[in-house]
């Protein structure tokens, strides 16, 4: 062994082994650092990693096998004792390791200069930085006041230039426009949202001439560092923000360590620009009527200035968000909405290929493809052209959400929340995933920290009523509605109200308070199926979003014939089906396509079982997952065990479902003695609520109707 070992050192196989460590190292810092500048795939550095690991012992078989001779590379055995040069080869080796050392050192020593804390992207901007700054909503001081959406454009046009200096932490624009006419004490704003800085300002307009006043304030002392006041013709008013962008960065330069503002696209037309600026504010809400609202906006502002880049990205994004896409929010095909969006982005892209707003675009219509490779690859892109971009930020951590990524996706959330604590769709994609995975006091945490900046979102409320319904906390809803009395959230989420009702079995309360189609669902509760089925039939005959309700009812009622022969007429396969829609009705047809045999039947309940398999990688634990488990475990004859370890886990996580005993998926279960002590549990639990309700209690029904 000895010799062995000797013959090792003799060979510089050793030594060879120090300069593929020390090379491999360096090797590996530079694929990290052009993955993160190149925005290259997250798995390229593992990649060269792998193949770093891979050619080790290939390198010491080489070692071992091959010399190095005056005459070039020959096979060890080959050479004679008398004329091996390895000791001088093993000089050189010695030399090549003391330099590579010498680099690793260097590299390491300034990594810990350059990042002494060691801390995150996400760590790194807890506590506000000398170079950070919110610009707050400038006031409307036109004689008039219509113009708000023009003030909220200019701050909203400075924050953007701002934004793309680089060190400079800028605060969202959700988060800086939440505080618009509170009375707050700057240093408390300056808190919430972590910046060393404040700009505000006033716009006041008249005819062609415009008043811009802006003013620099340290949050700590209170001091004004720079105020300016500006007088310019409409015309001029893109200079005008050049110019107050350039006097703060100017302020701040001291404390900067990277160059100057970059300019962003501009119209050329001053109308357009208007346009533009009131589609952005028309866009708040994010539903679909807003979106249409904004789209029909910059519709106009394009007729102006066809070429203006941001109105081209954000129309396209419009269009996509009004589709029926996974994670868009209306009802028109995403075929026909991707057809409109398609050669606006590319002509975006073609205008301006560094534009973060035609890249987040694009982006966002390869997420609606589900091609979430290149999605990544162009979010990427438009962070790196514009890193305080926490739309795009929040959309590639819902990228990863989809894919099942929870700890990364909850990493983008958090780091655009960094930049815009009140961004709406990132606070409620960080309360989705606690939600989603059963961790309510986190998900009770996260919506208390948005509420302290966005108390009045409709959004926030929304996502606590959300938060109480899957905790089973409805007497905490019901108090929580009629305290806003006729306010906005009762006016936008009244539908709730009939849905509580009905679960608590008042349903008296909830047929007054509904309207549509959730009408005749609660005709069924009140043991009118009859009126139900009918009246859901004339509902769905006129008005297509009563379908499902139809279906759901004829399920409850077991008319399984006519549910079979209404999916032979409108769907023809399974295939046709499965493609209907991005969240097609499983549970109201397959189990009729099941008891009556049809062929559709198994392969129907497989694509369910992957569609639930699809939302538990974004929600692993989730009370309507398990729920559907239950179901498809009946429907695959799988044993009560099984059947009832879902249902279980499904009361755990907040399912209440009161229609669960007449379910007739669980007929069969009716005379096991776990199925009723299930159900009593469920009973239980709402006479509870019932009770902090002052309401009696009120036995779950046993048949339809009962």
């Amino acid at each position: 062994m000895y010799n062995f070992f000797r013959e090792l050192r003799r060979r510089n196989v050793f030594r060879v082994a120090g300069v593929y460590a020390v090379v491999g190292w360096l090797i590996a810092q530079i694929s990290s650092v052009l993955e993160s500048s190149l925005s290259l795939p997250d798995w390229f550095d593992a990649v060269v990693v792998t193949l770093l690991l891979l050619g080790f012992p290939v390198a010491m078989l080489l070692a071992w096998a091959f010399e190095m001779t005056a005459e070039g590379m020959k096979p060890t055995k080959s050479v004679p004792a008398d004329q091996s040069i390895t000791a001088k080869t093993g000089q050189r080796l010695d030399y090549v390791i003391i330099a590579g050392l010498v680099l690793v050192i260097g590299l390491v020593g300034f990594q810990m200069i350059a990042s002494p804390s060691g801390v995150s992207e996400q760590a790194g901007a807890t506590a506000p930085g000398e170079a950070s700054i919110a610009v707050l909503p400038f006031a409307d001081m036109s004689a008039t006041g219509d113009q708000e959406y023009f003030s909220d454009g200019i701050a909203e046009e400075l924050l953007n230039v701002l934004a793309q200096v680089p060190d400079l932490q800028v605060a969202g624009r959700t988060s800086a426009f939440a505080f618009k006419g509170q009375n707050k004490d700057l240093r408390e704003i300056g808190d919430i949202l972590k910046v060393a800085h404040i700009l505000e300002g006033s716009v006041r307009k008249a005819g062609d001439k415009v008043r811009i006043t802006a003013q620099l304030i340290e949050v700590d002392s209170g001091y004004h560092l720079w105020s300016e006041t500006y007088d310019r013709d409409m015309t001029d008013i893109f200079a005008v923000q050049d110019e107050i962008s350039a006097a703060i960065t100017a302020e701040l330069v001291p404390r900067l360590t990277g160059n100057a503002p970059v300019q962003v696209a501009r119209a050329s037309d001053i109308d357009a620009y208007e346009l533009y600026l009131l589609a952005r504010q028309q866009e708040k809400g994010a539903i679909t009527e807003t979106f249409a609202q904004a789209a029909e906006t910059l519709d106009r502002a394009l007729g102006i200035d066809p070429d203006y880049v941001p109105a081209l990205a954000w129309r396209s994004y419009y269009e996509l968000m009004m589709s029926d896409a996974q994670g868009a929010t209306g009802t028109t095909p995403f075929d026909k909405a991707s057809a409109t969006a398609r050669p606006l982005i590319a002509r975006a892209i073609e205008l301006d290929p560094k534009s973060p707003d035609a890249l987040f675009a694009r982006a966002g219509l390869y997420l609606f493809e589900d091609n979430f490779a290149e999605a990544e690859r162009f979010y990427r892109l438009a962070l790196v052209q514009r890193p305080n971009f926490p739309y795009a930020r929040n959309d590639l951590g819902y990228l990863y959400m989809r894919q099942g990524e929870l700890e990364k996706a909850m990493e983008q959330f958090e780091i655009a929340l960094e930049h815009d604590p009140a961004l709406d769709d990132a606070n409620n994609n960080v309360f989705a995933i606690y939600l989603g995975n059963g961790e309510f006091e986190k998900a009770k945490a996260a919506l208390d920290r948005w509420s302290r900046i966005s108390p009045d979102s409709p959004s926030l409320q929304f996502c606590y009523a959300r938060y109480h319904v899957v905790t089973g906390n409805y007497a905490a809803l019901v108090d929580m509605l009629e305290k806003d009395g006729d306010g906005p959230f009762t006016d936008r989420f009244s539908n709730f109200l009939p849905f509580i009702w009905a679960t608590l079995g008042e349903y008296d309360k909830a047929l007054d308070l509904a309207s549509g189609p959730g009408r005749n669902t609660i005709l069924l509760a009140m043991n009118r199926p009859e009126d139900a089925i009918r009246q859901a039939r004339a509902y769905a005959e006129a008005n297509p979003d009563g379908e499902d309700e139809y279906m759901f009812i004829l399920h409850m009622t077991q008319g399984w014939d006519a549910i079979v022969d209404h999916y032979t007429e409108k769907y023809s396969s399974a295939e046709v089906f499965e493609l209907s829609t991005a969240h097609p009705p499983y549970a109201n047809y397959v189990p009729a396509l099941i008891y009556t045999g049809h062929v559709d039947g198994e392969i129907l309940l497989e694509y369910w079982a992957d569609h639930v398999a699809g939302h538990m990688k974004e929600a692993p634990n989730n009370a309507d997952n398990e729920y559907s488990l239950a179901r498809i475990a009946v429907l695959r004859g799988e044993g009560s065990e099984e059947v009832m370890g879902h249902l279980n886990r499904a009361f755990e996580l907040g399912n209440r479902n009161r229609g669960v005993s007449i379910e007739p998926i669980f007929r069969g279960f009716e005379d096991q003695a776990s199925f009723n002590a299930y159900v009593d549990r469920v009973e239980a639990a709402l006479n509870a609520e019932r009770a902090k309700l002052d309401l009696p209690p009120k036995p779950l029904p046993r048949d339809i109707g009962g």
